[in-house]
């Protein structure tokens, strides 16, 4: 089982969802001793928001993306895989 936590409180400590969170997590883990678990909180670490240039570089095909617009779509491809590889 590999377990994907995202927090998305602007509190960093003692959000009430967080703590619902990490129970869950705690939950499962004990019932899944194996599991792996990949932590990702946005208040930490927030992710862009989705605007006009980041619109633009999607609908860019690849090959003429400028630099900046391939680092945003590598930003997004990477956060969609890291989904991906999780199953809870």
């Amino acid at each position: 089982m590999n377990i994907l936590q995202i927090n998305a409180s602007a509190r960093r400590e003692g959000a009430n969802s967080t703590k619902v969170a990490n129970s869950v997590v705690e939950r499962l883990k004990a019932a899944n001793p194996t599991a792996t678990l990949t932590l990702r909180d946005l208040a930490v670490t927030p992710h862009p928001v989705l605007d006009e240039a980041a619109l633009g570089a999607l609908f860019t095909p690849a090959e003429q993306r400028t630099a900046e617009q391939a680092a945003r779509v590598a930003l997004d491809d990477a956060l969609i895989a890291e989904i991906q590889a999780h199953d809870t």
